[in-house]
């Protein structure tokens, strides 16, 4: 059902934007961060509770690999530790935009020491779990 409303509400923003694209992916960007956000606190929580839902899997992994930059958004707002991990260990896609993730760092212009600290903690943390992962394959 999520995935219709994201595709109904596209096409409503379409209509709304009247051809400026840049508008658009910027619209679009906002909602698809917010609901993975919303998407990952729920996985997490329910894995928890000793549930995994694959249609949470699979829309997740469709907005990561249709906005590439959103994992790094993720990342400069924080991930719970959980969280994290969920994404490293179910969601491949989340590696996807690795490239761009020590430029984060670097950028002094958009992020305050303590968000370059919260980003270092979470890139750290992935590289940690990344490996992990890799040694039981």
């Amino acid at each position: 059902v999520l995935s219709l409303l994201l595709h109904a509400n596209t096409a409503l923003l379409r209509r709304a934007s009247r051809g400026d694209e840049s508008t658009l992916q910027e619209f679009m960007a906002a909602r698809d961060l917010l609901t993975v956000r919303c998407l990952v606190t729920s996985a997490t929580e329910s894995k928890s509770a000793g549930v995994d839902c694959s249609a949470t899997i699979s829309l997740t992994r469709w907005i990561l690999a249709s906005h590439p930059g959103l994992s790094t958004c993720l990342l400069r707002q924080g991930l719970q530790h959980l969280e994290l991990e969920w994404l490293v260990n179910v969601i491949p896609e989340v590696m996807v935009g690795s490239s761009e993730y020590p430029d984060l760092l670097l950028d002094e212009a958009t992020l305050n020491p303590v968000e370059r600290l919260t980003v270092a903690e979470s890139l750290v943390r992935m590289v940690v779990l990344y490996g992990h992962r890799d040694e039981y394959q």
